[in-house]
């Protein structure tokens, strides 16, 4: 079983539902089965928002970018790749809002953009914003929801 479909089996619980009760929200395996053929080592990737694409961003050891306001949840993010031997030093975690974050971030020539923070208008939008024109000739974007 690949470290893909071990995700998706049994996937972590990292999103607060309700206090004290977590819960796992996730892309649609067509979307992480896109990141998971179209990263590398050698890409440069960037995510709003945490959860199990965060997860897969560190199995595909890609150089990402990882913006969430929720210091648990990349806690629990952190602690799952320590149990499952999967190295996030290449993961630039920045807890924060993106709409605070995108504006002074000096990152250029991305492969792929994944937008999956906060899903409350006007928030996608200016995330979108803020991130369109560092993508790299041909590089993708994702926009979930």
């Amino acid at each position: 079983m690949t470290k893909l479909q071990e995700l998706m089996h049994n996937p972590p619980l990292i999103h607060a539902e309700a206090p004290g009760k977590l819960t796992s929200w996730q892309l649609s395996d067509e979307v992480l089965h896109f990141i998971n053929e179209n990263v590398n080592e050698n890409s440069v990737t960037l995510e709003t928002g945490t959860g199990i694409s965060t997860i897969l961003f560190a199995i595909k050891s890609s150089h990402h970018t990882c913006i969430s306001p929720n210091q648990k949840q990349v806690e629990r993010i952190k602690e799952y790749c320590y149990k499952h031997q999967i190295n996030t030093d290449k993961i630039d975690f920045k807890i924060d809002f993106s709409e605070k974050v995108l504006p002074s971030l000096n990152i250029n020539k991305l492969d792929l953009i994944l937008i999956d923070g906060s899903h409350a208008f006007p928030i996608p939008f200016i995330d979108w914003y803020y991130t369109y024109q560092k993508l790299k000739v041909e590089g993708k974007i994702i926009v979930d929801d």
